[in-house]
């Protein structure tokens, strides 16, 4: 299926997200991975819902990690891996402007490279990079708090 975000026109094997991801966990449980997999969805329904046309499960990225903490906001980084290939891409070279914004606080953007690929992902495939906001909800101090 064709998307078009911004600079970027993607080729999409929905279907074959959809079987990848329904098998798939993502397995790191510390404090800040726990925080983003329980609320994610919540905190960004909307990009839950995109993702899922995509055929991902937001709350089962390739990988996560926190960037900083203030106020209780971890900042986020991380990529998701999408069968499939990105058609067009008119991009600078590794920018904040090859970000594309989907909420006040979630942006994406894409790269024909794929870090930590698990040997029975669907190919071929490219990776979707995330930064967001998300509220610290687990029930115990944020220990990432700076």
């Amino acid at each position: 299926m064709i998307f078009t975000l911004g600079k970027y026109t993607l080729d999409i094997d929905v279907e074959k997200n959809k079987a990848f991801y329904r098998n798939y966990t993502y397995e790191c449980n510390c404090d800040a991975c726990m925080n983003y997999k329980m609320s994610v969805k919540e905190t960004f329904p909307d990009v839950a819902e995109l993702f899922n046309k995509f055929g991902l499960d937001i709350s089962k990225p390739g990988e996560v990690y926190d960037l900083d903490s203030k106020s209780n906001i971890l900042l986020y980084g991380g990529w998701y891996h999408i069968s499939g290939k990105i058609i067009k891409s008119d991009l600078t070279k590794s920018s904040d402007e090859d970000m594309y914004q989907l909420t006040d606080n979630f942006n994406i953007s894409f790269s024909t490279h794929c870090t930590l690929l698990k040997e029975d992902f669907p190919k071929p495939c490219f990776e979707m990079y995330i930064d967001t906001n998300i509220p610290w909800r687990l029930d115990k101090d944020n220990v990432y708090e700076k």
